[in-house]
């Protein structure tokens, strides 16, 4: 049972959260965990619905709040919201508010993890996705399908199927090398070419390139420095972006507060040479391929602890990483044509 607030502000470009997200924790598979998310207003609006992700387990079990109701600056309202775990691993979804023409009043994050066995099965079936990409960095998964950032045609594609027609995703991209999809359904693009990062959002439930923003602009400093060629993005499960800024050798923390505000940016971890990739946990922990050094870096979690951990080394060239649903890490090494797996076993890798 978890407890969340977000405050909904009626001018469409700014939304403030005082708490951005919902952790319902760990939920045995089979089993529902349940938290109440406090909604406040800061301005008067009329919200046209209340929407969750079709993407996960996560329900409205009821609440106070009402779409097409008129409410005035300080009022609140509740949404109950419910995990119905059903695999192993975690789960991420989202709720927004929604104004006039779909406008986006605000977004709070849902995170779960299930608890429960699991098989793995290596090597598995590879199947391909897709045909005529010039040079993928990278993908990401959710429920709408793959997307693969192709920094050879200077876009990012969304297949719904394997063998479906691709549709791009994002504009003015150039040369992205990163992608990430959060619990909401948006879109995050690490757009290496143009220095920074941007995000695609869903609006009536498919990502709209029209309406996309930008995350951290090119003239954006984050301690002093603007990004340089950042060619990895990833989300976790309560929004928080991590970055792998490689011309500048870090990985930059920008948590969700609401929105990306980057005055609260960060820089984690320390000694990295071009970074490429970087990949979270079910415990929160974010794994850092270090291409330059051919080394995995692990940073505990919580990544405010600063507390850094040396987890492979030997990689020609580490370029990106996943995590799968026990904890086992996966390294595409680049240099070596190769992929490989570290397993979660008796609690480390």
């Amino acid at each position: 049972t978890g407890n969340t607030s977000f405050n909904a502000n009626s001018d469409t470009s700014v939304y403030e959260l005082t708490q951005s997200s919902a952790n319902f924790g760990p939920v045995t598979v089979g089993s529902t965990g349940t938290a109440t998310v406090n909604v406040e207003f800061n301005a008067s609006v009329t919200p046209t619905s209340v929407t969750f992700s079709s993407n996960s387990g996560f329900t409205s079990t009821g609440g106070t709040c009402a779409a097409n109701t008129a409410y005035t600056a300080g009022q609140t309202c509740t949404i109950n919201a419910q995990f119905a775990a059903a695999t192993p691993g975690v789960s991420v979804g989202g709720i927004t508010l929604s104004g006039a023409a779909n406008s986006l009043l605000a977004t709070t994050y849902l995170g779960g993890t299930g608890l429960g066995a699991g098989i793995t099965l290596d090597p598995g079936t590879v199947a391909s996705v897709g045909s005529g990409l010039t040079s993928p960095r990278s993908v990401a998964f959710s429920s709408a399908g793959v997307f693969v950032a192709d920094a050879g045609a200077n876009s990012v594609l969304e297949f719904a199927t394997p063998k479906s027609s691709p549709v791009a995703i994002g504009t003015g991209l150039n040369k992205p090398s990163g992608v990430a999809v959060d619990g909401a359904g948006d879109v995050i693009v690490a757009d290496t070419g143009n220095n920074r990062i941007v995000e695609v959002p869903v609006v009536s439930g498919t990502p709209n390139n029209a309406a996309q923003i930008t995350i951290v602009s090119s003239a954006t400093t984050i301690s002093g420095l603007a990004l340089s060629g950042p060619s990895g993005v990833t989300v976790d499960a309560l929004g928080n972006l991590y970055i792998a800024d490689t011309g500048n050798n870090r990985i930059v923390y920008l948590p969700y507060t609401g929105s990306w505000n980057v005055a609260f940016a960060s820089v984690i971890g320390s000694g990295f040479t071009a970074p490429l990739a970087t990949a979270v946990d079910p415990s929160g922990n974010v794994y850092v391929a270090d291409s330059g050094s051919g080394q995995i870096y692990r940073l505990q979690a919580p990544v405010s602890s600063g507390i850094q951990q040396l987890v492979a080394v030997g990689y020609s060239n580490p370029s990106a990483l996943a995590v799968d649903a026990s904890g086992s890490l996966f390294v595409v090494d680049q240099g070596a044509q190769t992929v490989l797996r570290i397993p979660y076993v008796s609690g480390s890798l």
